[in-house]
């Protein structure tokens, strides 16, 4: 298998501080404020470990055929495996689905839906935005403070 290429650079959309394109060979792109930190994003080594384990989770999936969405089985079931290494401790994960719930509103407004349609967990489940986040979910609070940065340039 040929190495992956890894580029420091600005990711699209905005928020993300790491992003994996492509299929048969994927590209990493991590921001630089993962090394270097920003008002949003602690820089430094531990943050550019997990930020580039999560992008390689996708680059793997992707380089098997699996689907590589953080709302996905193949996901759900390598962050599962993975995270006991990790953080230490086991994570339940599994694919977000919709169910059905009673309607707040109803409570005051007869009219309302007696129900409506969310996207839930399991209970004792990792939510879909800990599904969207990992390792950085998992690991707690602080973990990332003190980092010493890794200047880098940006364009």
């Amino acid at each position: 298998m040929p190495p992956l290429p890894i580029v420091i650079g600005i990711t699209a959309y905005g928020r993300c501080i790491g992003l994996t394109r492509g299929h048969s060979t994927p590209r990493i792109t991590l921001a630089s404020e993962v090394f270097n930190g920003s008002r949003r994003q602690n820089g430094g080594p531990l943050s550019v470990s997990d930020v580039l384990i999560h992008e390689m989770l996708h680059a793997v999936l992707m380089l098997r055929g699996e689907n590589s969405d953080h709302n996905a089985a193949p996901w759900c079931r390598m962050i599962s495996e993975l995270t006991p290494a990790l953080a230490g401790r086991e994570v339940l994960a599994a694919p977000v689905g919709t169910v059905r719930v009673p309607h707040p509103d109803r409570e005051t407004d007869p009219d309302a839906p007696r129900t409506k349609v969310v996207r839930q967990p399991k209970p004792g489940y990792l939510t879909q935005m800990e599904l969207a986040t990992w390792p950085h979910s998992i690991r707690p609070a602080g973990y990332y403070d003190g980092q010493r940065s890794i200047p880098v340039d940006t364009y």
